[in-house]
């Protein structure tokens, strides 16, 4: 089976939703290529010393995602698992600091500090952040995720469906698994990270930059069997198995983290109790 391509360009979407087109087709199964854009769009960040100003970045038009990308065969409450086979990663990325924006939006800084921005060369699996620190790459994607239930969903928020989940566990080796809730399922990615701690709490503070996607995907049927145990596709949470750790993580959003706490909680406990039958 040929590995399918999919290009960013005229193919970028600022919202999940079903309501668009499948811009490409890929069977269960099948690797794939997709190329995605940097947060704030191509072309945006220039040189390295350069400073965003608010004419760069119009708000909600952040996070562009690939897609709508078909998967033939995926059916309402189906489970999808993509498995992130390898993620390139170059050229010029950024981290910044902006008023208002991320989950504690003036508790690190004030808004009076302005918008700092750090713009840094990605080469040879190294982020070179300044002339003394230099990191070593570890490329995640920040927008994964299906069409929702209803409607659409910004690219800049997140839900039952995936979106803009922003956990480094999604990485090369590592599968993802979302509930489908639409036939086709309607695959975005997007708002790839050359690196990022736990989370995203300020919005920016990744280092955001286009990427290259590899990857393949799953279905599996609610009911199947596997292993002994009956496959189920959580209605509220997506999950991510870590190759490399031999284990899973449960992926709750919410507007409170208390909501999302409880979501996992209940999840996990049922998930353990399936386990030990």
């Amino acid at each position: 089976m040929s590995t399918m391509v999919v290009s960013k360009d005229g193919t970028i979407k600022y919202a999940l939703s079903a309501n668009d087109g499948f811009i490409a087709a890929i069977d269960p199964g099948q690797t794939f290529k997709v190329e995605c854009a940097i947060n704030v769009n191509d072309g945006t960040i220039r040189h390295v010393g350069q400073q965003l100003t608010p004419a760069d970045v119009t708000l909600p038009f952040v996070n562009g995602a690939t897609g709508p990308i078909e998967v033939r065969g995926a059916k309402p409450g189906d489970m999808l698992t993509i498995e992130v086979l390898n993620m390139k990663v170059e050229g010029l990325g950024f981290s910044s600091l902006w008023p208002g924006i991320g989950i504690f939006p003036d508790w690190v800084r004030h808004k009076e500090f302005g918008i700092k921005t750090q713009v840094v060369e990605v080469k040879d699996g190294i982020v070179h952040w300044n002339d003394k620190l230099k990191l070593p790459v570890r490329p995640m994607i920040g927008v994964i995720g299906v069409a929702p239930v209803h409607g659409a969903v910004l690219t800049v928020d997140n839900g039952t469906h995936g979106g803009n989940l922003d956990v480094q566990e999604i990485t090369t080796g590592n599968k993802i698994m979302l509930r489908v809730h639409h036939d086709g399922a309607h695959l975005f990615l997007g708002d790839c990270h050359a690196i990022q701690g736990d989370g995203e709490c300020v919005g920016m503070g990744a280092v955001e930059i286009a990427a290259e996607l590899q990857g393949t995907d799953a279905l599996v049927r609610v009911g199947e069997d596997r292993d002994g145990h009956q496959v189920v596709a959580h209605r509220q949470l997506a999950a991510v198995e870590r190759r490399a750790a031999g284990d899973a993580e449960l992926l709750a959003a919410a507007l409170a983290l208390e909501q999302a706490a409880r979501l996992e909680l209940v999840a996990g406990a049922a998930a353990a109790g399936r386990a030990h039958r």
